[in-house]
């Protein structure tokens, strides 16, 4: 079974999903045979070949394709807030280097910043457990989204630990069981 262009799709990069999106990109590059475009500048490419010589004109010509290719793929997979910031670039190289130079550093922050949200979370007795459940589940999934996964036992110890008193009986039982 093959897979086609239809069984997959690039996520828009909105700003907050690089890992995911820049995941994407690579792997379509990959497959796409164009992968090179983003780890060299295609200018600096071409340069090291002879365009006098047939077999590298070709080369010259095949790495202009990729490039455009790339640049497709890149272009039609950010927002137009991206769009705006990558106004300078030229390449697909460039593009790449400066979304990752601007988003993978701060995804290191914002990991830290929705771990620290994770432990210092609190139960709100004015919502439901379902709502507050909800609640804490959207933190982990953030987290998720920053590379990082939480282990199911810490978001179960994290919620128990928030419980109300009125639930002692209930984080007992829990921690009996989990002690298995």
């Amino acid at each position: 079974m093959s897979v086609s262009e239809k069984d997959f799709k690039i996520p828009v990069f909105n700003g907050t999903n690089y890992i995911e999106w820049s995941d994407m990109v690579e792997i379509t590059l990959k497959v796409k045979h164009i992968h090179a475009v983003i780890e060299q500048d295609v200018n600096v490419a071409i340069k090291r070949i002879d365009a006098n010589v047939p077999d590298d004109k070709k080369q010259i010509d095949t790495w202009k394709e990729a490039e455009l290719k790339a640049l497709l793929y890149i272009k039609s997979s950010i927002d137009s807030k991206r769009l705006r910031q990558v106004r300078q670039c030229k390449t697909a190289y460039q593009i790449w280097k400066k979304l990752e130079t601007l988003y993978s550093t701060s995804l290191v922050q914002q990991q830290s910043l929705m771990i620290t949200e994770f432990w210092n979370y609190k139960y709100k007795d004015t919502d439901s457990v379902q709502d507050n459940m909800t609640r804490l589940e959207e933190i982990v999934d953030k987290i998720s989204r920053t590379g990082k996964d939480l282990p199911e036992s810490d978001v179960l110890d994290r919620f128990t630990a928030s419980l109300p008193n009125r639930f002692d009986a209930v984080v007992t039982n829990y921690e009996s069981v989990a002690k298995r």
